[in-house]
């Protein structure tokens, strides 16, 4: 089944075949390349299984310098980027984020300043077992060629980051025991058409069912496979085979 593109394909491919840290960065930094985007950022935030080391917990382009001076000035505890990042479910795209206060303008500009980019997608990632993540990408797109491509990229980025999260998390030894039930048929059936970017609504569709039943069936898949949301159901059953791309 085909996602988006040979991008997706390929990202996902590479990702779940790095064999290190410093591979996976490699990985990333290639794979945006070819989606012409700027800088990428991830950081694991909280996880039971290991001790966190802040360096050795991040993958990330953005200068080392203004990272640094980030944290210094404790941008970190007023960014909005970061603080919705803690309270949100799903990937968000930064043209809502608020910027009319003249601390956050000040942010921003200085952001900018230090090449993060002019447009921006970040993806909380929370993992049933209590691990958290922040996964973001930046680009220098046009808004109006962003703006077409948005949509897109939120959904590709959403996936790839979750995938980037657990081979982190596999690389650090962490490992991810799913819930060795069977997925259903049916289960099957409504994670192919997650994949494939069908809403509840399309998916109830094309298989006859009732949207109540499909939205029952993808909830049972993420609860066999100990994931939080849908979007993490979807790219867990990519990574353990059960659907393919």
């Amino acid at each position: 089944m085909t996602f988006q593109d040979h991008r997706f394909e390929d990202a996902i491919e590479r990702i779940e075949t790095a064999r290190s840290i410093d591979d996976l960065q490699h990985v990333l930094e290639g794979l945006f390349a070819s989606y012409g985007l700027n800088q990428v950022a991830y950081h694991l935030i909280a996880t039971p299984q290991i001790d966190l080391c802040r360096e050795d917990d991040s993958i990330c382009t953005i200068p080392l310098e203004f990272r640094q001076y980030f944290m210094l000035r404790r941008y970190d505890a007023l960014c909005p980027i970061v603080s919705t990042a803690k309270v949100s479910l799903s990937g968000f795209d930064w043209a809502g984020i608020e910027r009319s206060t003249p601390i956050l303008r000040r942010i921003w500009e200085e952001a900018q300043d230090a090449g993060l980019g002019r447009n921006g997608i970040t993806v909380p990632i929370r993992g049933a077992g209590g691990d958290r993540a922040i996964f973001s990408v930046t680009s220098n797109l046009r808004e109006r060629d962003w703006a077409l491509l948005r949509r897109r990229y939120l959904r590709d980025m959403q996936m790839i980051g979750l995938m980037a999260h657990e081979r982190f998390l596999a690389l650090k030894g962490v490992e991810i025991v799913p819930d060795s039930r069977e997925i259903t048929s049916r289960e099957r059936e409504c994670l192919e058409w997650a994949a494939a970017g069908k809403t509840i609504e399309d998916t109830a569709t094309i298989l006859t069912l009732s949207e109540r039943s499909v939205r029952g069936y993808l909830d049972s898949a993420r609860q066999k496979l100990d994931c939080m949301t849908k979007t993490h159901t979807v790219a867990r059953a990519i990574q353990l085979g059960i659907v393919s791309i």
